[in-house]
């Protein structure tokens, strides 16, 4: 067992020699306090931001950063101490300052720890009253020895004297009542009598009324309904609204993240293009972005279409008493849901994330846009939320391989199931080798398209939406489409448009005319 509640949170984001990171864990650990290591500042807010415990943090970051000195800006409240060489300024922001000397590997761990010991009383104390007073505003009782901190006053004596004539009084009473005569006993038992036949006749009116309400039919059986919605109704009604007028008949909705361990993959790109074909053959989705401080869907979005009006973010109105504004952006029949500016600063927490990732579950498919690379806090407690994890992979296969373990870990602590999509297919790709080295199954494979990618990046609409490029995206998107949803999915028919209607007829007046 730790010694505290209080968590410790080491942040070493500057060169820092291998022993004092060793000397300080080491002291730390025999002190039997929890550690929790980042490697930036940004990792650590996100941390600290979904489990909002009281926390120690420990940080080489220099004071005068724009990253420490936003983070004391906007927590003015927590508890840190930075670690600086003897010849550096003494900061001013931060409460306490410990030195240590690179170059002869020396900390001083007696006065961290005497610092450490201090902080962690006052937030412990500091706990403790905020528990107490808990239950003032929750409306508990508490216990006796619970209000033994407040002192009598010399007044309260006359008071509880009174009180306790009061108390002897209708003991008095009790004792005369319970010797009543006999005939007074007979009136209360009719009375009582009385008070049952008309409870009786109340429970036989009810009972009537229930047997002549028309039955409400069971919309899903229960054991397909996510926990979160089993006491409301309204968004598996509105699934089978959707199922009913058009689309693929889905049992349940299904939330796929789409992740990637290495940059530069495609992952946006990705998401984009396929959620499009989804749409187009009449399947409602969605795509969410994840929490990140490195959002970049909304940019993407901007290429295509106009930020809508009113628009504010899902993160943004979550965490407003009222909505502020729309947070849909709808383009070619998905429902966008982007991050903006600010919004991993927001006050989350365990209630607002998993809203955050509940809101489309009345969408047949959601497609969850993972920042790439080690995942962050947020995106391993996302993983929750997840039907399926898909990884992006191209042939770098040394890269990939070596994400086996990490990728297997993953799979374990959550429970998901992972598969593999090769993007960027050449000739010489050899998925399998893949497959093997990762130990994951692969769903398609994706040719590359060079050349057409580049001349999109200049474009004002997404790649799938080019007409060369649709006859190759469409085969690997309906193998992905099938996967999901089942037999029951099938291409629709295009109708031609109203210019290619144009077209079609030209051709056959100069076929009459020639």
């Amino acid at each position: 067992m730790y010694n505290s509640k209080v968590e410790i949170c080491i942040v070493l984001t500057n060169n820092i020699p291998t022993e004092i990171e060793e000397i300080l864990t080491n002291e730390l650990n025999n002190a039997e306090y929890k550690i929790n290591q980042f490697q930036s500042i940004e990792e650590f807010l996100s941390w600290y931001l979904a489990n909002g415990i009281d926390i120690f943090l420990i940080t080489n970051e220099s004071s005068n950063s724009e990253t420490y000195m936003t983070l004391k800006k906007e927590y003015p409240d927590l508890r840190d101490c930075i670690l600086i060489e003897p010849e550096e300024e003494i900061p001013s922001i931060s409460a306490h300052s410990i030195f240590f000397d690179s170059e002869n590997a020396d900390i001083d761990i007696d006065g961290l720890l005497e610092v450490i010991d201090s902080s962690i009383r006052m937030l412990e104390n500091k706990r403790l009253i905020d528990e107490d007073f808990s239950h003032f505003d929750s409306g508990e009782d508490l216990p006796m020895d619970q209000y033994s901190f407040i002192e009598d006053d010399d007044d309260d004596d006359e008071d509880d004297t009174e009180q306790g004539k009061h108390l002897e009084g209708a003991g008095e009473r009790n004792t005369l009542e319970s010797q009543k005569p006999e005939e007074n006993l007979i009136e209360n038992k009719e009375e009582i009598n009385q008070q049952d036949n008309e409870l009786k006749t109340a429970d036989t009116k009810t009972e009537h009324n229930e047997k002549n309400k028309e039955p409400v039919p069971d919309i899903v059986p229960e054991d397909e309904v996510k926990s979160s919605f089993q006491n409301n109704p309204f968004p598996m009604r509105l699934r089978n609204i959707q199922k009913s007028l058009s689309g693929p008949k889905m049992d349940k909705y299904k939330t796929i993240g789409v992740w990637s361990p290495l940059p530069a993959i495609g992952v946006t790109s990705f998401l984009i293009n396929f959620s499009l074909f989804l749409a187009e053959n009449k399947v409602h989705t969605a795509v969410l972005e994840s929490l990140t401080t490195n959002h970049i869907l909304k940019d993407w979005l901007k290429r295509y279409t106009p930020i809508p009006d009113k628009w504010v973010s899902l993160a943004t109105n979550l965490h407003a008493a009222e909505p502020v504004g729309d947070s849909e952006w709808l383009y070619r029949g998905v429902k966008f849901f982007p991050l903006n500016k600010d919004d991993v600063k927001q006050d989350w927490n365990s209630d607002s994330f998993g809203a955050y990732h509940r809101l489309t579950e009345i969408y047949d498919v959601t497609l969850i846009d993972m920042p790439t690379g080690e995942m962050s806090v947020f995106t391993k407690e996302s993983l929750e939320y997840m039907d399926e994890l898909w990884i992006i992979v191209d042939d770098r296969v040394q890269q990939l391989n070596s994400w086996k373990d990490y990728i297997k870990q993953i799979k374990q602590n959550h429970n998901i199931s992972i598969h593999l999509i090769h993007n960027k297919l050449v000739a010489s790709s050899k998925p399998n080798i893949l497959c093997e080295g990762m130990g994951v199954t692969m769903l398609t494979t994706i040719p590359a398209l060079w050349e057409e990618t580049a001349m999109n990046y200049y474009q004002n609409k997404p790649l799938y939406l080019q007409k060369n490029v649709q006859p190759i995206l469409q085969p690997p998107y309906h193998q992905l489409a099938t996967h999901l949803i089942g037999s029951s999915f099938q291409l629709q028919e295009k109708k031609p448009t109203m210019w290619e209607q144009i077209a079609k007829i030209g051709k056959f007046q100069n076929i009459l005319n020639g």
